[in-house]
């Protein structure tokens, strides 16, 4: 039993010594990290004492002196946890309340004292006095657990374990030591052995837990190998248990059939050890779940967004490119995208001085197959067998300071390339890397997606901003070609009559000044606030009405001389001549037709009313203002009543309609406030 003890405890020290010499390579800054440091030396030194009295075989009772000295050390780190000091003296202060940790440990100096003087009568009050040492250790690990939040209890629950698992072991020993009276030898000379496995956990605990501020860092390629070598001697214990059992119940064939599975044992482990393929998942296994991410992915995508929003380049394909290589700290690059007829365009360049031909024959060629990848033209370099055959032509670019090729994919669809020079951090591409990469190309795509339609909705609001002026002036065309007909129609009949020549050049001078003040509006593009000037409403009634009496019936009016507003005089008059002509056109003969004023609370209303057919509550509802929606066949454009609602709500009016089938429709202009001239000082353009 003294030899297993020593191999215990010796291969306990060595592994407590290696955690020592990691805490070397950190910065012990804060008092937590200090007493951590001291934990783990004493646990070291103690299990080098323990180790050693076994070989030397010198009385045991000496190797409690360095045991409370290493249970006073975790004791204190779970002091210092709970109360959060800066200083080491406040700790032994008795007025928070976990003081009574120190009589405790003081108590336990004093027995033990007693006991190697041959002063202490019974053993059983050794045994005792370590065992509420453990005990302490449990309720302040539990305490500190308890209150703590769910982001610190993950950080803080391996090395909780870690030490709570001391304290449980050690309670065994002593327990069952007292209820025997006597030393549990079993337990005691193998508890070097549990507190050996348990160093992984308080690795992890330390590097998980932050207000320790350690940071500890162990290679990949340790931990790596390290797992492989564990995991290889794990399959070959199993595979010995297999043989042995093989060859127990075997009979005369045990040994050829023990010699058998063997050799395939040991021919499948050959074979996955040299596995590339499993090596690098096993790697990529170990990065994900044992070290911290190269990326913190919510500042990356906070940047990446950032970036996109920035206003610095004009091409919102230059803003994307820039943004992918900002993300990566990235000198050069270049964005290709795949535009009609399935053409492959270079849309953005950004730090590139050399040619990029070969790069666009390769990628035309590449688009067209089914899968893609990201292409590492390092990895490639070294590895080209990880790659499909079916990538052919990289072999020109392995000289080219352009390294990365990352796809982008947009809805399902390839929507162009990244072409990239190495990252900044200057590390090998690894999965971090390319899933960072994929996610953002994704991002990206979806950006370009939508300023490309934002770009086609623009054109074609142009477009429609064309058209509808478009329609506006055929519209007043028509009305002047209409006027015009009439007097061509009529001249045959009245053309010697004075009266008429008089009407005559009135209309056509009418339709002149009409024609004139549209063009000028097309050459200087003014905006109707411009446009604006006092008139008087009375006489712009009188203007409707003879050129409107025309035809039949005739306009009534009802408007006081002295109102005046201020507004476009031309777009008001073709309004109220449109809602005229329409009046007319739904009344009969003996129907009535009033141009009207009021003034309600101080607004003005300018009503045309008709006593004519009247429309439908679904044709007010659904057609009534529908452009290029008419009734009246070729002879209309649909455009006078939603030209005339367009116009009232742009200056802040807005316009009602009443109307009943078979008996009449009010149409009313509703004015806004700053309409009427008399409320402020206008100046006459």
């Amino acid at each position: 039993m003294l030899e297993i003890g020593y191999y215990s405890y010796i291969l306990a020290s060595l592994g407590f010594a290696g955690l020592l010499l990691l805490l070397l390579t950190t910065k012990t800054s804060t008092l937590s990290s200090k007493l951590l440091f001291f934990a783990v030396l004493a646990t070291a030194l103690w299990c080098f004492f323990v180790g050693m009295s076994a070989i030397y075989k010198r009385p045991i009772i000496f190797t409690f002196i360095p045991e409370i000295i290493k249970s006073f050390a975790w004791g204190l780190l779970c002091v210092n946890l709970l109360i959060k000091e800066s200083k080491l003296l406040p700790l032994f202060s008795f007025k928070h309340q976990f003081g009574w940790f120190f009589p405790t440990v003081a108590l336990s100096v004093l027995i033990l004292a007693l006991a190697i003087t041959g002063s202490l009568g019974d053993i059983y009050w050794l045994f005792l006095s370590l065992l509420i040492l453990s005990i302490s250790h449990l309720i302040m690990i539990e305490f500190l657990y308890r209150q703590g939040s769910s982001e610190f209890k993950w950080g803080f629950k391996p090395l909780a374990i870690a030490i709570a698992a001391y304290a449980v072991v050690d309670l065994t020993i002593y327990s069952t030591s007292i209820l025997t009276t006597q030393l549990n030898h079993e337990l005691f000379w193998t508890r070097g052995a549990i507190y050996l496995c348990l160093v992984p956990l308080l690795i992890i605990g330390i590097r998980r837990h932050k207000s320790l501020g350690m940071r500890l860092f162990i290679s990949r390629e340790v931990v790596f190998h390290s797992t492989l070598l564990l995991g290889i001697s794990i399959y070959l214990i199993i595979v010995s248990i297999a043989a042995f059992y093989l060859q127990t119940i075997g009979g005369q064939w045990g040994m050829y059939s023990q010699l058998i599975f063997i050799v395939l044992a040991l021919s499948i482990l050959i074979f996955l050890f040299l596995n590339e393929a499993l090596r690098n998942k096993i790697k990529v296994f170990i990065s994900k779940h044992f070290f911290a991410n190269r990326y913190d992915y919510r500042q990356q995508w906070l940047k990446l967004n950032t970036n996109l929003a920035a206003t610095e380049h004009n091409d919102y394909k230059e803003t994307a490119l820039n943004a992918l290589m900002d993300l990566f700290d990235i000198e050069q690059g270049a964005l290709y995208l795949i535009g009609t007829n399935n053409k492959l365009e270079l849309a953005a360049t950004i730090g590139i001085n050399n040619q990029l031909s070969e790069w666009q024959i390769f990628l035309s060629k590449y688009k067209d197959l089914p899968q893609q990848w990201i292409i590492d033209l390092d990895e490639y370099e070294r590895f080209p067998e990880v790659y499909p055959k079916s990538i052919a032509g990289l072999t020109a670019m392995i000289n080219d300071s352009m390294r990365l090729i990352i796809p982008m994919q947009g809805q399902h669809h390839l929507s162009g390339y990244f072409i990239l020079s190495r990252p900044g951090h200057n590390q090998i591409v690894n999965y971090e890397d390319r899933d960072l990469f994929f996610a953002a190309a994704q991002q990206l795509a979806n950006f370009l997606a939508l300023n490309r339609a934002n770009q086609e909705i623009l054109e074609a609001s142009q477009f429609a901003a064309f058209n509808r002026m478009s329609a506006f002036l055929v519209h007043d065309l028509k009305n002047i070609v209409a006027q015009l007909s009439l007097i061509s129609s009529n001249a045959v009949h009245h053309k010697d009559n004075p009266e008429f020549i008089e009407d005559s050049f009135e209309t056509v001078e009418n339709a002149v000044t009409k024609m004139n003040q549209m063009l000028a509006q097309l050459r200087r593009e003014q905006s109707e606030k411009s446009q604006s000037r006092s008139i008087s409403l009375y006489d712009l009634f009188c203007d409707v009405a003879s050129q409107s009496n025309r035809l039949s019936p005739a306009v009534a009016i009802d408007c006081e001389k002295h109102v005046i507003l201020y507004l476009n005089p031309e777009k008001l008059t073709n309004i109220i001549m449109h809602l005229v002509q329409n009046a007319q056109q739904a009344c009969a003969v003996e129907d009535s037709i009033t141009l009207s004023h009021t003034r309600q609370h101080g607004t003005d209303i300018i009503t045309v009313e008709d006593t004519g057919c009247g429309m439908s509550e679904i044709f007010l509802n659904t057609r009534l203002f529908k452009p290029f929606d008419t009734t009246k066949g070729n002879a209309g454009m649909g455009i006078g009543a939603y030209e005339a609602k367009q116009y009232i709500e742009s200056i802040g009016g807005r316009i009602a309609v009443e109307s009943i089938e078979q008996k009449g429709t009010r149409i009313s202009l509703h004015l806004p406030d700053n309409a009427n001239a008399s409320k402020g000082c206008r100046s006459n353009e």
